[in-house]
């Protein structure tokens, strides 16, 4: 067989296999149509800030409230009792909330002088409720919260949005909520950190959920860490007094012309002592929902990927190229 065949025959694989390896892939991600939606239709929120007394470790399950909030992460952490002096609310709280989240949404600093002043340390929420590329959601952009009191008395930041919307086509969605969190353990005795969301989302009257995703840590403690969640979860820094750490909880659902779709998700962060938890991003790549609550805007899966298979797809061309380059004798 001559060179130049041998050559042809090596260009011809190259082509071959790029397209038998990269557009199935492209195909695989593309999916569904994803929905749209329009709104927030209606919307409301309410944060509050407060300082909690610190009870009993418990065994089992997370514990929430009736507002959706987080009482304790179970799995051997404490249960929170009620507020130690004055709960800062604004909004109405979670239990009544009642401000506006539509963009830009609500935004809001705790003020320690009217809490507990020695007690709670600081603290912020940013929520609003919106649609996004493919999906609508309750969405944090911004939070945390620090502590400053010694141990028995943890600096809490609780917050609860709700917002109805409505589909414009027919399509599958994924239903779910998410959460990522950084945490800096005082490394104090009995320090720990929490966070959580605990969400709703109602579809035509059928409600799905309620969904949560917990995290907790106590860093070099004797607790184990933890994150738990449905569908995806990660934890970086186990045992350490620096953390960052995830969790995703999906199901599957379906909209046509004109649901009505309704969600109500309330997010909890509990520090104690001198401990701080908070917002991050969450790790490039993990599948959102299209329908829910969570940290901050997703961005589409299928974009990501989409991206990746066009530097795969790059790659393989560049390399066929410098190989077509080698003599073939």
């Amino acid at each position: 067989m001559s060179s130049k065949l041998k050559g042809y025959s090596i260009r011809s694989f190259c082509v071959r296999d790029i397209i038998l390896r990269v557009l199935p892939t492209l195909a695989l991600i593309s999916g569904p149509v994803r929905a749209e939606f329009i709104g927030p239709l209606t919307s409301s929120g309410g944060i509050d800030f407060s300082v909690k007394s610190v009870g009993a470790d418990l065994l089992g399950a997370p514990v929430f409230g009736p507002s959706g909030q987080l009482l304790s992460p179970g799995n051997g952490y404490p249960l929170l009792g009620g507020p130690i002096g004055a709960v800062q609310s604004i909004g109405g709280g979670i239990a009544f909330p009642s401000a506006s989240i539509a963009p830009p949404g609500l935004f809001a600093v705790a003020n320690p002088l009217v809490i507990d002043t020695g007690q709670f340390g600081s603290g912020l929420t940013q929520l609003v409720a919106q649609t996004f590329p493919g999906g609508a959601g309750v969405l944090w952009n911004n939070f945390f919260v620090s502590d400053a009191s010694a141990n028995g008395f943890a600096s809490v930041n609780d917050s609860r949005g709700l917002a109805t919307f409505t589909s414009i086509i027919n399509s599958p969605v994924t239903a779910g909520c998410w959460l990522s969190v950084f945490g800096t353990l005082g490394n104090q005795p009995g320090a720990f950190v929490a966070a959580a969301i605990q969400g709703t989302i109602t579809i035509d009257n059928q409600v799905i959920g309620p969904l949560s995703v917990v995290i907790a840590s106590d860093g070099p403690g004797p607790r184990s860490d933890f994150v738990s969640a449905t569908s995806f979860s990660g934890f970086f820094g186990a045992g350490a007094n620096d953390f960052t750490a995830f969790g995703v909880s999906l199901l599957p659902s379906n909209v046509v012309f004109g649901s009505n779709i309704a969600i109500d998700a309330t997010l909890t962060l509990i520090a104690d002592p001198s401990s701080t938890i908070g917002f991050a991003p969450i790790p490039a790549g993990i599948p959102l929902p299209t329908l829910g609550a969570g940290a901050s805007v997703p961005e589409p899966a299928s974009l990501v990927l989409m991206g990746f298979a066009v530097v795969v797809l790059l790659g393989q061309a560049l390399w066929c190229r410098a190989r077509d380059a080698v003599p073939t004798g």
